[in-house]
């Protein structure tokens, strides 16, 4: 009798490579599956650590801001508690100095890099997989924009007071400018402002911490892990660099209207010319 071809180790061998190559499909495709979780992961987690410290940065700026303006708040009060019929007697270079100090409101700064990657593309939002975290982050910039507009609308109306004095200074009584601006009310009225301009800075300051934390929740990073990365970006040249932008900015907000409210350039010190009665002294 004839052998049967289809014998049992036939289909053996058979059974064998069949399984065989279905283990290595899954394999092929299951560890590709994982290389792509993986990566994805990877990419919503920098993607989230991106925009967390962009509003962490603008947090910080708003607090180096509010420092400054502490300083400002200081000088604009001594300034206010100088008599009207004392400051034609005061040394008007002191007086420029300080001047100058209490109307430089020094603008905010917002890299929109972040914001405009996270914003614009839907891709970023399919890798986020999470909208609560995206409405929270986008309400988040929205409201940074805000503060930065209205900022800048601070700085505008200083700006308007003391260019109004500076193109007409005729129409104003004093003979000097410091003595103007001093006696001009709604340029104290802008001095004054300083003070509830700086509390609402640190209020929003408090806010933007505050939803920036919950942010960190809802995506599931540790906030410590936020900071470091927070503080690498901004650390030796990098954060000089940003101070120095910070400071070119303010400066170029300002405009002609710093000499304006100077009078010209002001080269003398104020530390050395002003009187014992001076913010610094007190």
């Amino acid at each position: 009798m004839s052998k049967t071809f289809f014998d049992r180790n036939w289909w053996k061998d058979l059974s064998v490579a069949i399984i065989a190559t279905t283990i290595s499909i899954i394999l092929t495709f299951g560890t590709a599956a994982i290389v792509n979780r993986v990566k994805r992961e990877k990419s919503r987690k920098m993607t989230a650590m991106m925009v967390l410290g962009s509003v962490e940065t603008f947090v910080r700026g708003m607090e180096d801001q509010a420092a400054h303006l502490g300083r400002m708040d200081t000088v604009s009060t001594w300034l206010l508690s100088i008599p009207t019929d004392k400051i034609a007697q005061m040394d008007q270079d002191s007086l420029t100095d300080y001047l100058e100090e209490a109307r430089r409101i020094p603008a905010l700064l917002h890299d929109k890099t972040s914001e405009n990657i996270f914003t614009n593309h839907i891709e970023t939002w399919e890798t986020m997989g999470n909208f609560g975290f995206i409405d929270h982050v986008g309400e988040s910039f929205n409201g940074i924009n805000w503060v930065i507009d209205t900022w800048q609308e601070e700085i505008d109306a200083m700006d308007a007071v003391i260019e109004r004095i500076y193109n007409h200074p005729d129409n104003y009584p004093g003979k000097t400018l410091p003595e103007k601006y001093l006696r001009d009310a709604q340029f104290r009225s802008r001095l004054s402002h300083l003070h509830s301009l700086r509390e609402w800075l640190e209020y929003n300051i408090y806010q933007f911490r505050g939803a920036n934390r919950k942010s960190m929740w809802l995506i599931g990073i540790p906030e410590q892990e936020v900071m470091d990365y927070v503080d690498s970006r901004l650390r030796n040249d990098e954060y000089d660099a940003y101070v120095a932008a910070a400071e070119a900015a303010a400066a170029a907000a300002s405009g002609d209207s710093s000499a304006a409210a100077s009078g010209g350039d002001p080269t003398t010190s104020a530390s050395a010319a002003a009187s014992s009665a001076s913010p610094d002294a007190s």
